[in-house]
């Protein structure tokens, strides 16, 4: 089968929808099927070459603003393809991808990543009039959607205009022979051998991750000797490097920047006393699949779409939504004062929780779908 790839970002671009499109794209190379990705082209990146078997196409947005562009050039490169795959939203690709579904009679379906939260009245008028016309149009029109979360898309102003039966819960997956147990290679690693209990964040140092949140919990901690370990870059990281010098925890707080090697990430992972996740919106979070898959426990707001992995005193800690940092901090202070033996036991359950998410298991049912068209 021909199949077409539509998302806005391809790693090491952050953000997970990318991830998810780039393993979809190798598995079904790997099973026999001819796969282009449609994405944005950034500054350095050449506009087409095969990776692992998968041709990528990097559009020139026309204009680009952020991770959103118009690419109407897309309209016609879709015009030969058996199936194609949109990953929502990407906001400047909906008008001529609908057009070409409509006009070429392309078979397609739609993978719902998340609710978009855009920042600044020019992003936000864009998404009122994507999600007013377009989104509309393409969410019911789809062959299938795919939700990451049941629990995150029941909440999804889309969910209420797509019959139930075109609707398949799809999960990403984890490399659980890569993101798993073991000492640590500092080398890999890439920062400091550290003694000490480690606190790790993983994510864009956007709003929504409440990087600023964190760093007002760690900074109430009776364990002084703790180490907080932040691994991602861009944005508006320099306000968050400021806040730790006026919270007096600057000499503790490690910014590692962007990570885009997953083995040196899984190597991060390993060093963490604790994952922190202090979120108060999440689609599904891959870092907490990534944090259980390595063994570790994870803190985390109590949000519904972590029902099932994180559970509370068996794999981490649930913490009210509502809470303050000083609440936060209690709960980090908890995962900090794990014995060896208990550590071992939360590791032992986090995978087993972790077990079904697999990338084989999320193709397996990808493809199973595709099939009914």
């Amino acid at each position: 089968m021909k199949i077409a790839h539509v998302v806005a970002t391809l790693p090491p671009r952050p953000g997970g929808m990318g991830m998810v499109a780039w393993h979809e794209a190798m598995g079904l190379v790997k099973n026999g099927h001819d796969v282009t990705i449609f994405t944005l082209r950034y500054h350095g990146q050449a506009a087409q070459e095969i990776v692992a078997g998968v041709t990528i196409r990097r559009l020139r947005g026309l204009p680009r603003w952020g991770d959103a562009g118009l690419v109407p050039q897309l309209f016609w490169l879709l015009r030969s393809f058996d199936l194609v795959h949109l990953h929502y939203p990407w906001y400047g690709a909906e008008k001529p991808f609908w057009s070409a579904a409509l006009i070429f009679k392309i078979k397609y379906v739609v993978t719902y990543h998340m609710d978009a939260a855009p920042i600044g009245l020019f992003k936000r008028a864009v998404q009122v009039i994507s999600d007013t016309l377009w989104a509309r149009l393409l969410l019911t029109r789809a062959k299938a959607v795919f939700t990451v979360s049941q629990e995150h898309f029941a909440g999804s102003r889309f969910r209420p205009l797509i019959a139930p039966e075109r609707i398949v819960t799809l999960p990403p997956g984890v490399n659980n022979e890569l993101f798993k147990p073991g000492s640590v290679n500092w080398a890999v690693a890439g920062i400091a051998p550290i003694d000490q209990p480690v606190i790790l964040f993983v994510g864009n140092p956007i709003p929504l991750k409440r990087l600023d949140f964190l760093l007002h919990a760690f900074a109430l901690l009776e364990n002084t000797q703790t180490v907080l370990v932040i691994v991602g870059g861009g944005y508006q990281l320099s306000q968050y490097q400021k806040l730790a010098i006026q919270l007096g925890i600057a000499g503790r707080v490690k910014f590692v920047g962007a990570v885009t090697d997953p083995g040196r990430l899984a190597q991060l992972y390993r060093l963490a006393t604790c994952v922190a996740v202090p979120s108060l919106t999440e689609s599904f979070s891959l870092v907490v699949s990534e944090a259980l898959s390595t063994g570790c426990p994870v803190v985390a707001m109590d949000l519904p779409v972590y029902h099932g992995r994180v559970e509370q005193g068996v794999t981490g800690w649930l913490v009210e939504p509502s809470a303050s940092a000083t609440q936060f901090a209690a709960a980090l202070e908890d995962a900090l004062m794990l014995s060896l033996p208990e550590r071992q036991q939360y590791a032992t359950r986090a995978q087993e929780k972790i077990r079904n998410f697999s990338w084989e298991r999320h193709l397996e049912v990808l493809e199973q779908t595709y099939k009914t068209f």
